[in-house]
């Protein structure tokens, strides 16, 4: 058992080792960020107005930029006007938080039925249902539409993505760019 833990130890240590080294040097290799087919947002500030435009690059020069915009035509940017340039470095889906979303507007939603609900039997009814309290009721709604709403809304989340944005005004500078 105890020749275990030194092996275990000694892959660890080299393990990290490796890691520490061999990072760097691989992320180094990896696509620059305003590669052609970047997604990237871009905020461009000319007299009056203030313009931010989603797209994909297709050339980054030192005096322009040239993104394909939603609607496939390409659109050209000088360096000079643009304020801000930021980069999706993913789009990751909105499963929990729609979820969340649903659960909460599910259990508004429950609780005001729940307090409107009518629990008192009219007169030569039979009530077959049992008489709950009010807060019974109102907790009850809160929780099953709760949980419904969470459900549907997970659902429309897992379809729904968001970016991620970097911001690269700071590099452009250092590459003399801006």
């Amino acid at each position: 058992m105890r020749q275990r833990s030194w092996w275990y130890l000694l892959g660890l240590a080299v393990g990290s080792a490796a890691t520490t080294t061999w990072t760097p040097s691989l992320l180094a290799q990896g696509p620059s960020l305003l590669d052609p087919g970047a997604r990237v947002r871009v905020t461009v500030r000319t007299d009056a107005s203030k313009q931010r435009v989603v797209g994909t690059t297709v050339r980054v020069g030192s005096d322009s930029i040239v993104l394909r915009t939603g609607n496939g035509q390409a659109q050209a940017f000088a360096m000079a006007h643009v304020r801000k340039l930021e980069v999706s470095v993913r789009r990751p889906r909105s499963t929990w938080r729609g979820a969340l979303i649903g659960t909460a507007a599910g259990a508004v939603i429950g609780a005001g039925t729940g307090a409107t609900a009518d629990n008192s039997c009219p007169a030569g009814d039979p009530c077959i249902r049992m008489k709950y309290s009010r807060t019974t009721d109102i907790l009850g709604s809160a929780m099953f539409i709760g949980v419904v709403g969470g459900i549907i809304g997970g659902g429309v989340g897992a379809f729904m993505h968001h970016d991620v944005w970097r911001d690269t005004t700071g590099v452009l500078a250092a590459r003399g760019q801006r």
